[in-house]
């Protein structure tokens, strides 16, 4: 890399003669305060590695810093007038490697310094496989971070600090390089409780527009009937109440397996303006006419509600998954004060309660639930994952399970960690839709707030989301309790 034509010198340089470079993967050199101390003290003990940069206006001169933008910035905060550096005669390509390849060796770089290091040698004709070899860093490692750098500077700027960002929020932001818009709403969350909440509504939405796409394939390929409505839970005239497919897997295997059970085939696929499916059968003729004007009030009625429990549904779904998976990422972060502050809080839900009697215990089903929960917290699932009533196992509080937990308890510095989890489970096991809008029995709003002060005492902050629905905005009005 060094020019063969000219070797390097060791020369004492102005400090006004030597520019930073704008290059740098670097973009801040931090507090210098220390270093400069120390050089003040003792000298530099290590020159700087300069290039050759044409003349200020005075015919002076100038030299790009390479190597040593920290030890300047220390030399000017210890008065120096005169710096030691070596002078390379460097193309653009050479110092950019050089920059990076000084900076990842010192581990100074931030994921997205790094990633513009690489981007800028891209430009400059590097290969991929080239940057790795250089670098020392695997080909996968080098094109996730090239993937990262793709993020516009339009994005950059809606976070407070970009820079700080962790190397999984930049990828998550990096899935979305084909919805700005979206990356840029992200972008704006990074910093926020409501991070990990709007990420999760993201990757919905953009799985869910690859299931409308390939629904809409799959329609128009079967010349499926299919009309457009306002609302995808409204009764139509002749036609029967909505029938909406599971999104979990394709429209097509959903529509297929209502025909294998008996659906009706003239059934009339629904889609709404933004994206709602589902699909209506028709109605059996009535023999007595009906009072419209009520009739189509309580339709509406109907609508409204079946529409209100999809969102409850969709928020359980949505808040459970990102609380397990909250709990299990942070659960060995924990101290033993906090463990012990989150027992003694979840200890008063399972013995003294909010209500008007004590609470009782788990029935069998939130038993399974709770197994399901603690194997979802703890990452480490226990030897029966499923019921499985063809080999006799009806419900998971199974011996095998139950040996498996007191075993965990028993290793030495774990009772604490797992009981922990165990009555964390226990909550989770009880919170169902029915909590959140209101109609649950035995958990309500009133103890699932509590349930998340344990949380809070652990380190989680709810998002927007969760302290609106802690708030009560998705129980159910009285216009619902009256139908």
């Amino acid at each position: 890399m060094e020019n063969n034509a000219t070797s390097p010198l060791i020369v004492d340089i102005p400090a006004t003669q030597l520019i930073p470079n704008a290059a740098n993967p670097r973009k801040t050199v931090g507090d210098v305060t220390e270093l400069a101390a120390s050089i003040k003290a003792q000298g530099l003990q290590q020159q700087l590695l300069v290039t050759p940069a044409g003349q200020d206006t005075d015919g002076k001169p100038l030299y790009r810093i390479v190597i040593g933008h920290r030890r300047y910035q220390a030399c000017i905060k210890a008065g120096m007038t005169m710096i030691p550096c070596t002078v390379r005669h460097l193309t653009d390509r050479e110092e950019r490697e050089i920059m990076l390849i000084e900076n990842t060796q010192r581990a100074d770089l931030t994921p997205i310094e790094e990633a513009d290091g690489y981007q800028g040698l891209l430009d400059l004709g590097a290969s991929i496989d080239e940057l790795a070899d250089k670098t020392g860093r695997s080909t996968s490692f080098v094109r996730r971070r090239i993937k990262i750098a793709g993020i516009p500077q339009a994005t950059r700027a809606k976070a407070k600090d970009f820079s700080q960002l962790t190397l999984s929020q930049l990828d998550a932001l990096a899935e979305f390089s084909d919805d700005p818009k979206t990356q840029a709403r992200l972008a704006e969350k990074a910093e926020s409780n409501d991070w990990r909440w709007e990420l999760e509504n993201a990757r919905d939405h953009k799985r869910m527009n690859q299931w409308r796409r390939a629904a809409d394939e799959y329609i128009t390929a079967n010349h499926l009937h299919a009309i457009k409505v306002k609302n995808l839970w409204t009764g139509m005239e002749g036609y029967g109440a909505t029938h909406a497919p599971n999104t979990s897997k394709p429209f097509a295997e959903s529509w297929e397996e209502y025909l294998r059970h008996g659906g009706d085939p003239a059934s009339i696929i629904l889609t709404t303006a933004d994206s709602g499916y589902g699909w209506a059968e028709p109605a059996a003729p009535k023999d007595t006419e009906e009072n419209t004007k009520e009739t189509e009030r309580l339709k509406a009625i109907a609508a409204k509600e079946r529409e209100r429990k999809a969102k409850v549904r969709e928020y359980t779904a949505t808040s459970n998954r990102l609380r397990r998976e909250w709990i299990r990422t942070h659960s060995t972060e924990w101290t033993g004060q906090q463990m012990r502050d989150a027992i003694q809080t979840l200890a008063r839900l399972e013995t003294i309660g909010t209500g008007t009697y004590l609470p009782t215990g788990l029935d069998a089903n939130q038993r399974d639930q709770m197994i399901t929960a603690y194997n979802q917290i703890s990452g480490k699932p226990l030897p029966d994952e499923k019921k499985n009533p063809k080999e006799g196992l009806y419900h998971l509080d199974t011996p095998a399970n139950l040996n498996e937990l007191r075993r965990r308890a028993d290793k030495p510095g774990q009772e604490l960690r797992q009981l922990t989890l165990v009555m964390l489970a226990r909550q989770e096991a009880r919170i169902t839709p029915e909590t959140w809008d209101g109609t649950g029995y035995g958990t309500n709003l009133k103890t699932t707030a509590i349930y998340y002060q344990a949380l809070a005492w652990l380190g989680h902050q709810p998002s927007t989301n969760e302290q609106q629905a802690l708030a009560g905005n998705l129980t159910a009005t009285k216009d619902n309790d009256q139908q």
